[in-house]
């Protein structure tokens, strides 16, 4: 195309490599112009991770489902015991305590 047969590059250009850019914060003029260095593959268990927020917000999801966890092993020690309720409770405490400590750990 143009029949130069040589391309003059321009000297103003960021002199980082892709791998050099990639996680720190660029202008929305650089992601505009080359959106597909940006893209991260969503059903990627690895990259689903790293959205979420890496080890952090594991931890704190950890965490919270931990202490969630406990408050309700408090409650349940003065209660009659029920197999199914007891695994439905214990199930959704966990949840909710993950969720909590993860949207604790994504801030």
């Amino acid at each position: 195309m143009g029949g130069h047969g040589h391309s003059h590059g321009n000297e103003n250009n960021i002199k980082e490599t892709n791998e050099e850019m990639l996680y720190k914060i660029q202008r929305i003029e650089t992601i505009k112009h080359c959106p597909n260095h940006w893209h991260m593959d969503f059903f990627s268990a690895t990259n689903m991770y790293a959205i979420v927020g890496g080890h952090a917000s594991a931890t704190y999801a950890g965490i919270g489902a931990a202490i969630s966890y406990s408050y309700y092993l408090n409650r349940v020690a003065n209660m009659p015991y029920n197999f199914y309720a007891d695994n439905m409770r214990s199930a959704g405490r966990l949840m909710f305590g993950g969720v909590i400590g993860l949207f604790a750990g994504y801030l």
